[in-house]
C-alpha cells in the first residue's frame, strides 16, 4: 500500500482498495470529483457478498492508504462484475442429467 497524497485524481478509472481512517476496506472504481472545489469523490464500491458496484461518496480525509491494483486483476473483476452468472445453483437439483439431441443411430 502506498501513502495517499490530497487527492484521489491520480487514480481515475482506476479499481483500488481503500482503507478508510476507521479501517474499513473498500474495493471501489473511482470516478470524478463531487463538486470542482469539493474534496469528496463519486465512487463505484464494490458489495462483498453480492460482488456488485454501488455508488458511494468518500472524502480524501476518510482515506488512509491507497492499494493500486494490477491492471490484470482490475480487469478481471470488471469482467467478472459485469458479466456476473445469472443461474441459479439452488434450482439446479431440478433440472434433469439426461439431455438427448435427437436419435441415436446408425442414421447418418
Amino acid at each position: 500500500m502506498e501513502n495517499m497524497t490530497n487527492s484521489l485524481d491520480y487514480y481515475k478509472g482506476q479499481i483500488v482498495l481503500i482503507k478508510t481512517t476507521i479501517g474499513e476496506l473498500i474495493y471501489c472504481k473511482v470516478n470524478h470529483k463531487v463538486h470542482a472545489s469539493s474534496d469528496s469523490y463519486n465512487v463505484k464500491a464494490l458489495k462483498e457478498e453480492g460482488g456488485l458496484f454501488y455508488d458511494k461518496v468518500i472524502n480524501i480525509n476518510q482515506v488512509q492508504r491507497i492499494c493500486v491494483l494490477p491492471l490484470d486483476l482490475q480487469k478481471g473483476i470488471e469482467l467478472t462484475v459485469n458479466n456476473k452468472p445469472t443461474f441459479n445453483f439452488k434450482e439446479s437439483a431440478k433440472l434433469t442429467s439426461i439431455i438427448s439431441f435427437g436419435e441415436i443411430g446408425d442414421k447418418i
